[in-house]
């Protein structure tokens, strides 16, 4: 059975490697966009800005849904479904 102070150190965990997820994306995507300086993308361009941005958007909504997971762990001490999980197989 995971500890509190383990279920914390999953989740802060969680958090780190989802926020360094997202700031990679972000570079990556505010890279391609700037290679474009008038405005108007290479039909190529075009295909990379989407990839990109798809990318960016999916780091994004893993960070916001690990810093949710922590928060309402610390505020309301409700534990992920993913980590209830782990627990119940422990015992």
């Amino acid at each position: 059975m995971l500890s509190r102070s383990e279920i914390e150190k999953k989740l802060v965990k969680k958090v780190q490697t989802t926020k360094e997820r997202y700031k990679a994306a972000h570079l990556r995507f505010s890279a391609v966009s700037s290679e474009i300086p008038s405005g108007l993308p290479h039909p190529d361009g075009r295909d990379r800005i989407r990839m990109a941005g798809e990318e960016y958007y999916s780091a994004m909504a893993a960070y916001n849904l690990a810093l949710r997971e922590f928060n309402t762990f610390l505020v309301d001490g409700s534990v992920p479904d993913y980590l209830n999980r782990d627990r119940s197989a422990e015992e």
